[in-house]
């Protein structure tokens, strides 16, 4: 039990964003419970060896970590017991249908299945069970925690797949706040913070950019509470998003240059250059081209000079691409699309890297068919480890559609993209729609 303490106490220190503290906590916890008190003692002894050194904010970090572990220590006992509970019930092979449940077990043990379904990943039956389990009213604040982690994690992978609707469906009665759990941490504003978002982005998905901001405007409502910086910059670059994608072009000038002001105020440089990159694509909205490019190149400038790698860095040299493409200057555009590709692999983002080759390429004529060969190898291997990444599967018959033409099949290429046209309309995914057959001809 001191080992398996000890190698949650890892995970937690390693986590870089509260889903991933969360996955720590909760993730194997029912089935192969940890020692709670022991996980407490690691963490606190790291803390007073941390605080020995000199080393105050990773001490205060690891603090804020044990802090939240006695928090929800009452809600990892409880989830342990129902799944005990409910294995029992398995075994006896009656478990839904001889016995009576507690009400407060009721739902909890229905999104369990909703969980496990999410795992196998079977999510025509996740949905299913999800709408089965809604019919259940929540009764426990607690509970109502859990329930949210489930939905969350089935919405984001039904989103990922192209079905906004259906993940829509099933937050529908999702209301989570502080105050329904009983509780204002900032853990439990994060998690408010992350599910307005989420909802935000679908709504956009559907079509529906006003009830979107309305999400986003929550989500950094509850961010700016939790105190945590980076959910702020998320949920206030949403909202600056969604003015741009609906048309509000000088409005998402507006909020960026706010954000931008936000982050020089920010001890981390990374949210800096992303907030300098959004500001730029929104002044090439406007059409202030060559103030976007100096926004561009000062992003890389200070990747120069800090000597490091990262996802803005090769957003950058995608975006100054796009400039490049907008002026007609071909070889321009291929050398910081090549730079951008295996810029992004360099920092570890290799889908988002692949995503904006393959979705950029098609566009320049004549092309580098070693790029996009190369991209769409990089895809194949993606795809192999992501079954159910229905963008990365569309990029990857657009790519292939686009080497077929290139090669002199003009006819075939033609009918293979006219497919993928079809296949992404009822998507309602406003990057791929705005990739027409016309453009390839």
């Amino acid at each position: 039990m001191g080992e398996r303490a000890r190698a949650v106490a890892d995970r937690l220190l390693a986590a870089e964003t509260p889903q991933q503290v969360e996955t720590a906590l909760f993730g194997t916890y029912v089935e192969d419970p940890y020692d709670i008190d022991g996980l407490l003692t690691e963490l606190r002894s790291r803390r007073l060896r941390l605080a020995e050194c000199g080393r105050s904010a990773e001490a205060a970090l690891v603090e804020f970590l044990a802090s939240m572990v006695e928090e929800h220590r009452a809600m990892l006992e409880r989830l342990a017991e129902e799944y005990e509970q409910t294995e029992a019930g398995r075994r006896r092979g009656s478990w839904l249908h001889d016995i009576q449940l507690p009400e407060h077990l009721t739902r909890a043990v229905l999104e369990r299945g909703v969980a496990d379904l999410v795992d196998r990943g079977d999510l025509d039956e996740a949905v299913r069970a999800a709408r089965r389990a809604t019919e259940v009213p929540s009764v426990d604040p607690v509970e109502l925690f859990a329930i949210t982690s489930v939905r969350l994690g089935l919405a984001e992978l039904l989103r990922q797949a192209g079905r906004a609707r259906d993940a829509l469906d099933v937050l529908e009665d999702v209301e989570f706040s502080p105050s329904s759990v009983g509780t204002d941490s900032a853990y439990v504003e994060v998690a408010a913070a992350r599910l307005h978002i989420l909802r935000g982005l679908l709504l956009e998905d559907v079509g529906d950019y006003r009830l979107g901001r309305v999400a986003y405007r929550r989500a950094l409502h509850h961010a700016e509470r939790s105190g945590a910086a980076p959910w702020s910059f998320r949920a206030w670059s949403c909202l600056a998003a969604s003015y741009s994608k609906s048309g509000s072009y000088r409005q998402a000038v507006t909020e960026y240059r706010r954000i931008v002001a936000f982050t020089r105020s920010l001890r981390d440089p990374q949210w800096f250059v992303a907030a300098l990159n959004n500001l730029g694509t929104a002044l090439c909205d406007v059409g202030e081209r060559e103030a976007a490019r100096s926004h561009y190149l000062h992003v890389l400038g200070i990747f120069e000079k800090l000597e490091a790698t990262g996802t803005s860095q090769s957003a950058a040299w995608f975006r100054l691409g796009d400039l490049a493409r907008g002026e007609e200057d071909t070889a321009g555009a291929l050398t910081a699309y090549t730079n951008g590709f295996w810029s992004a692999i360099a920092a570890d983002a290799t889908r988002q890297g692949v995503l904006d080759t393959l979705m950029r390429l098609h566009k320049v004529l004549p092309g580098d068919d070693e790029l996009l060969e190369t991209a769409t190898l990089f895809c194949m291997t993606l795809i192999d480890d992501e079954q159910d990444d229905w963008l990365l599967t569309w990029s990857l018959g657009r790519a292939l559609g686009g080497l077929v033409r290139r090669h002199g099949s003009h006819d075939a290429a033609t009918v293979k993209l006219r497919e993928l046209a079809r296949d992404a309309a009822p998507r309602a995914c406003l990057e791929v729609r705005c990739v027409t057959v016309c453009r390839d001809r």
